[in-house]
C-alpha cells in the first residue's frame, strides 16, 4: 500500500485491477496478532478515523469482537511514526474516495 501511495503523491500512474478472479490454495484467516499488525499499518500509512472506525466494524461482524479490539489497539499505539512523506497525499485520496463512495448514482 506504502508504495501505492508514494507513487501518486509523485505524481506517477499507478493501476490496481481489483477486479481479477484468483482462487486462493490455502485457507487465509484474520487472528488478533494480524489485526493488531493491521492498526499499527493503518496508523503508518495515516488512514482516516472515520475508515479505521468502518474497517472496525466490519471486523467486529466477520469475525469477532476481539479480533477488532486488537485493531483499535495496534491503531492507537503511539510508538507508530506515520510516514510523513505520503502522510498528507493518504488523506487527500481517503476523503476523495469516501466522498465518491457517499455521492456516487448507483
Amino acid at each position: 500500500t506504502w508504495l501505492i501511495f508514494k507513487a501518486l503523491s509523485q505524481g506517477l500512474k499507478v493501476k490496481v485491477y481489483r477486479d481479477l478472479k484468483f482462487v486462493s490454495l490455502r485457507k487465509t484467516s484474520f487472528n488478533k496478532k494480524k489485526a493488531y499488525l493491521y492498526g499499527k499499518a493503518m496508523r503508518a500509512l495515516g488512514y482516516n478515523h472515520l475508515y479505521t472506525l468502518l474497517r472496525v466494524t466490519y471486523l467486529a461482524l466477520k469475525y469477532r469482537p476481539s479480533v477488532a479490539r486488537y485493531l483499535v489497539l495496534g491503531y492507537l499505539k503511539e510508538e507508530v511514526k506515520p510516514y510523513d512523506d505520503i502522510l498528507q497525499h493518504v488523506k487527500y485520496i481517503q476523503a476523495k474516495n469516501l466522498l465518491y463512495k457517499l455521492f456516487r448514482k448507483t
